[in-house]
């Protein structure tokens, strides 16, 4: 998926290739160079997208808790410069499928 700048590429594992953490990978458009790379703590990855600045990611993840029960995660990242920062982080103990920024910010 492409940034709304355009100037980023996004990849994500569902579930993890790095002991067992799904992960987010940002791409520079232009020369595919990866810039960064965010291991998610949670089991699987269930939403990302990006800031229409370009300049943040929301992430929906999960970990199932038995057969019926699952909590999401969402947490909202800075990726730029080489940074993995986590401005915010709620756990909702709701199974959630998707996400989307408010247009206006």
């Amino acid at each position: 998926m492409f940034s709304p700048n355009k100037c980023f590429l996004l990849a994500y594992s569902k579930t993890g290739p790095i002991d067992g953490f799904p992960c987010v990978y940002i791409f520079d458009s232009v020369t595919l160079k990866k810039l960064n790379q965010i291991a998610i703590s949670d089991a699987q990855i269930d939403s990302v997208k990006f800031s229409a600045r370009s300049n943040m990611l929301l992430v929906v993840s999960s970990t199932k808790q038995g057969e019926e029960h699952s909590t999401s995660t969402l947490t909202v990242w800075d990726f730029l410069d080489g940074h993995k920062d986590i401005f915010c982080k709620s756990m909702i103990p709701l199974p959630i499928k998707g996400s989307c920024w408010n247009p206006y910010i």
